[in-house]
């Protein structure tokens, strides 16, 4: 008897656990951690980083991860179905006595709603309605995750391929300068063409849909990582380099974006180095005023951003950017030859632009890190050093004058 109570007990606690665990990881809209999510993340990482180690090429490591982010939604189902198969039997168990065997027969026969066991007990009728209504629920839950998580998918991979005009393939942020100037297209406008948007929509649709940051494009040379890092660089760049920008919007895109890298971070990091804040945090930004009024506007979104936050990955800094001069001046010697007018003063250009990126270059090179995204330039290191792959240089292919 007392064998039949602690399966009971047991039963009844895997159950509530494995719930908590699909309302938590498929229907809040927050970051929040499970059993499943802890194992899931756990499982995803040991996979990537032994697919990353085998020193294949890049594309061949990319055709193999792109299955990962699919075939972890189905493992996360047949977890959870595993799991409430076990329960049920043993609370089947519990309250009938029938040997194990048969009561996991019967949770099978409600749970995948199959019929395959005649029962008349009112008790084992009762919980084998709760199997059945719990199998339905899983997969009516499912079907709609599904559709949201693609939709979700394509409206970010819409964004990545709009890129990939501009900034090549792989993204740099440079080459978008490049190539708008080549076309006579302007200064940038972040918020007019979109790309405010879509770096929030990046934020909200990977809060809901943690595994959505492990769904790869479908090329190789795109990513989702690359693109975020190639428009937060072209927007500093933009910013520092150019007589004219439009430096409000080209704020608001480095302010939303590196709010977009940090939560990414947080949602790809082993979990032991994520800390829940249940306080709001003190500020970590500058406090003091400015003369820049787009400076001005970075640091009220930041700060605000940084208040409010509700979780923190340990040891995160702004530190110093890891560029160095002459990658800056590369970039801006390229940005000349498309045409570009450059400021006069190079040299504060540099130490401005050193600042900026400083406080997004972190959050950049872990999310880059953790997803293994393709090795494109300024995206930090991976676990297996590789080659840098450069997208073709459109101000190389112009003829000297």
């Amino acid at each position: 008897m007392l064998l039949r109570v602690v399966a009971g007990v047991v039963g009844l606690l895997v159950t509530l656990v494995i719930a908590r665990s699909l309302v938590t990881d498929l229907l809040v809209p927050r970051p929040l951690s499970s059993l499943l999510t802890r194992f899931t993340r756990v499982s995803v990482q040991f996979v990537i980083s032994a697919v990353a180690r085998t020193g294949w090429s890049y594309q061949r490591q990319h055709r193999i991860l792109s299955a990962v982010g699919p075939l972890m939604v189905v493992f996360t189902l047949f977890l959870a179905v595993l799991g409430f198969l076990a329960a049920f039997a043993l609370i089947i168990y519990a309250v009938t006595g029938v040997p194990l065997d048969n009561a996991l027969l019967q949770s099978g026969s409600g749970l995948l709603t199959l019929g395959l066991v005649q029962v008349d007990d009112p008790v084992q009728v009762a919980v084998t309605f709760l199997a059945a209504f719990t199998g339905m629920v899983i997969i009516a839950v499912l079907v709609g995750y599904l559709l949201l998580l693609f939709t979700a998918y394509s409206d970010r991979e819409t964004g990545v391929t709009k890129s990939a005009m501009w900034a090549g393939e792989p993204a740099w942020g440079p080459e978008i300068l490049c190539r708008r100037h080549l076309a006579g297209s302007g200064p940038q406008r972040p918020h007019a063409e979109g790309w405010v948007d879509w770096v929030c929509q990046v934020r909200v649709s990977h809060t809901m849909y943690p595994l959505l940051a492990y769904f790869r494009s479908s090329g190789a040379m795109r990513g989702w990582v690359s693109t975020t890092i190639a428009r937060m660089d072209a927007a500093a760049l933009e910013v520092v380099a150019t007589p004219h920008p439009h430096a409000g919007d080209l704020a608001t895109l480095l302010a939303e974006g590196g709010q977009t890298l940090a939560l990414n971070r947080m949602l790809l990091e082993p979990l032991g180095n994520v800390t829940v804040l249940d306080e709001l945090t003190p500020v970590a930004v500058p406090t003091e005023q400015t003369e820049w009024p787009a400076q001005a506007l970075y640091w009220a979104i930041r700060r605000d951003s940084e208040r409010t936050r509700q979780h923190v990955v340990t040891g995160r800094t702004a530190g110093e950017s890891s560029l160095t001069r002459a990658d800056f001046d590369e970039a801006t010697a390229l940005m000349a030859r498309a045409g570009l007018e450059l400021v006069a003063d190079l040299d504060d250009a540099w130490e401005r632009f050193r600042a900026i990126r400083a406080q997004y270059e972190q959050d950049a090179y872990q999310v880059a890190y953790w997803v293994n995204e393709v090795p494109a330039p300024w995206t930090g290191p991976r676990r297996r050093p590789m080659a840098t792959v450069w997208p073709t240089r459109s101000a190389d292919l112009l003829k000297p004058t």
